[in-house]
């Protein structure tokens, strides 16, 4: 597409531009909604709220934050947790993944990555990687200390609506 030309509505009005993901979309309707082309999710011209200044503190169960204080008072925790990851390798988790699981970019799963972009943005955090892992059991989880990684399983995506993946992964992000 050429920068001078403009993408319209099906009505011929303004390009809508997706409150999530910024693309700019014609309007595509799925089941009557219209949906963003990137990202899949709904297009609507209510702004995104985003909470980039959002501290972590601000949203830790209280029941968690007790239990990490009790860990962290641990003499020299820190320090065999950090040994612990050493010997058996975050490096492991990483590369196992990337044998058993389909890694999310821009070029592959389009849609997961613009999702993750979102979560991020939202909770103003950097983007881990993010792996779909075959599985018939509808599952998520973080894993990771330096490098997080968050795996996705299959029958998840296939069960769940575009708006539901994107709250999964803003759980795993937060």
């Amino acid at each position: 597409m050429e920068s001078s030309e403009q993408i319209f509505d099906a009505n011929g009005g303004a390009p809508l531009r997706c409150r999530y993901c910024g693309q700019l979309n014609q309007t595509r309707s799925v089941n009557g909604q219209a949906k963003c082309g990137r990202c899949r999710l709904p297009l609507s011209g209510t702004e995104h709220k985003k909470f980039a200044d959002l501290d972590k503190h601000d949203y830790v169960h209280p029941s968690d934050s007790r239990a990490l204080a009790a860990l962290r008072a641990i003499p020299g925790i820190d320090v065999a947790v950090k040994k612990l990851l050493a010997v058996t390798g975050e490096s492991a988790i990483h590369v196992i993944f990337m044998a058993s699981a389909v890694r999310v970019t821009p070029q592959q799963c389009p849609d997961l990555h613009a999702k993750l972009q979102v979560a991020c943005t939202t909770l103003g955090v950097d983007m881990p990687e993010l792996y779909v892992q075959q599985s018939p059991i509808v599952n998520a989880f973080t894993g990771g200390v330096e490098r997080p990684v968050i795996v996705l399983h299959s029958s998840l995506l296939e069960r769940l609506t575009d708006e539901e993946v994107l709250a999964v992964i803003a759980h795993e992000v937060g």
